[in-house]
């Protein structure tokens, strides 16, 4: 944790640079709209929508609603595999440019974009996260933040209107929440569905307690740096088809689960594996300190060093946006921040391609 913190704090020093940018230069780079990054994120705009309808259709079609799904959400995603992937990625994608549409004005606001807004809370509510809706805030809050670049004078404006806007979100978010949680677990009393919610909190720190001796010493019998990487990128190596599904390697929690309960479920549920926990199980020293402060210094070159660095304009906050999605939560799910940043990259450079060159040939 020490390591991690102090990776963390590499770049901690540019989070003064916005005041003394503020303070020392005028100079709007990108106040005023571009024509060129209007009529990409036009393009852009419809080609991911187009998509975004097309795979979440797929997505039901293939595994079916998770919210009234039988199954666990893990067992739908692992049955339809890229679909969900490229899925997750649009997702992100749409609310990042939905909420473009509305701050940077490149395009009237039709009734089809009401309705594509729409789609998007709705089906963020069927798939069955109990924290879909607040991805919502989340990535509107980031994007807010990254709009005092474009247009100080308009980002003030705009941030008090994103208050009220995620109040809303927020206080729809969480009976959802319940509503979800109750539905998964049968129990669609009030209490149930607190008592669920409550639960899937606190089991983030059941990892710890789960941690006995004897666990972390079966597992100091494993081929450490071999395994530590093959743990964190066996994911990517299954979507490049280089290992099998049988091949996976088990998430810790559901390992930490089974060894706790005597159960042999994969794939049911499991707290979730922090960096210290796989740095100490799958890592020898000093390989796991390289390995906690390497995400650590990932985290805070993507908080706080890209943040000024990249283009002031709406491509450089999809970068800022997409990065920071995938890598914030590199502290207690490692595994997903990696599925989640390849599968955004995988999925938006082709379409950003593809935009650039049909805006290049008008």
């Amino acid at each position: 944790e020490i390591a991690f913190i102090l990776g963390f704090l590499v770049f901690s020093s540019y989070k003064s640079k916005i005041q003394s940018d503020a303070q020392l230069s005028n100079s709007n780079v990108s106040d005023k709209i571009n024509i060129e990054n209007a009529n990409i994120y036009k393009i852009f705009y419809f080609l991911t929508s187009v998509l975004f309808l097309i795979s979440q259709l797929l997505f039901y079609i293939l595994g079916g609603i998770p919210l009234f799904s039988e199954k666990s959400k893990i067992e739908i995603y692992s049955s339809i595999g890229p679909v969900y992937k490229i899925n997750l990625a649009l997702t992100i994608l749409m609310i990042y440019l939905v909420f473009c549409n509305y701050v940077y004005k490149y395009r009237k606001t039709t009734l089809i974009d009401g309705l594509i807004a729409f789609a998007l809370i709705l089906s963020l509510i069927l798939n069955g996260g109990k924290s879909g809706l607040l991805n919502i805030v989340f990535i509107s809050t980031l994007s807010t933040a990254y709009y005092y670049h474009i247009n100080k004078e308009m980002y003030f404006l705009i941030t008090e209107k994103m208050k009220k806007f995620n109040l809303i979100i927020i206080s729809i978010a969480l009976p959802v929440a319940m509503l979800v949680a109750a539905i998964n677990t049968g129990d669609m009393s009030l209490l149930g569905g607190v008592k669920s919610l409550f639960f899937r909190v606190a089991s983030f720190g059941d990892t710890f307690y789960m941690t006995t001796d004897y666990f972390l010493k079966f597992y100091k019998t494993k081929d450490y740096l071999s395994e530590g990487l093959f743990y964190i990128f066996g994911d990517v190596l299954r979507s490049l088809h280089l290992i099998s599904l049988s091949e996976m390697p088990v998430p810790l929690g559901y390992q930490l689960m089974n060894n706790v309960y005597g159960t042999n479920f994969i794939g049911i549920t499991g707290p979730n594996a922090r960096h210290n926990l796989i740095a100490y199980l799958l890592f020898r020293p000093p390989f796991n300190f390289i390995f906690s402060f390497s995400l650590g210094l990932l985290l805070s070159f993507v908080r706080n060093f890209l943040f000024f660095r990249l283009p002031k304009n709406f491509i450089g906050g999809l970068i800022y946006v997409g990065l920071f999605i995938s890598f914030y939560s590199v502290n207690t799910d490692i595994t997903l921040s990696i599925t989640s940043f390849t599968s955004l990259f995988a999925v938006t450079v082709p379409i950003f391609m593809l935009s650039l060159l049909i805006a290049k040939t008008k």
